[in-house]
């Protein structure tokens, strides 16, 4: 802790914090959720399990790893959080093919109107 002279204490506003020992510091605007703690947790366990086992590294396997996670899993809160990771990262693939989909048809659309235009001149 800083000690300053009582005359050269400067404003509240800008002293630091003062947290004893073990004391946790949380703020709103630091503080992340339970569930986002735990979410993290459980990718990341899922990330380092494929890295230990040399397996490939992409959604799919995530996505395989986390299932086999959610099957042998015994605690309810892991299993409830497992399932919405799954179903999010399932449905951001869905949506990325999607995307890729509209815009391979979009480019195809680009493509036969050039064509036309260059066969109508």
């Amino acid at each position: 802790m800083l000690n300053f002279p009582h005359s050269q204490t400067p404003a509240n506003d800008f002293m630091p914090a003062v947290f004893t020992p073990g004391e946790e510091i949380r703020s709103n605007e630091v503080k992340r959720s339970d569930d986002e703690q735990l979410t993290d947790e459980i990718i990341g366990e899922a990330a380092l399990s494929l890295l230990n086992s040399n397996s490939a590294i992409n959604t799919r396997a995530l996505v395989a790893r986390l299932e086999a996670m959610f099957i042998s899993e015994q605690e309810v809160r892991r299993r409830n959080a497992l399932q919405k990771i799954i179903a999010e990262i399932e449905g951001n693939i869905s949506q990325s093919l999607t995307g890729k989909t509209e815009k391979k048809a979009l480019s195809g659309a680009v493509k036969t109107q050039r064509l036309n235009e260059k066969n109508v001149h």
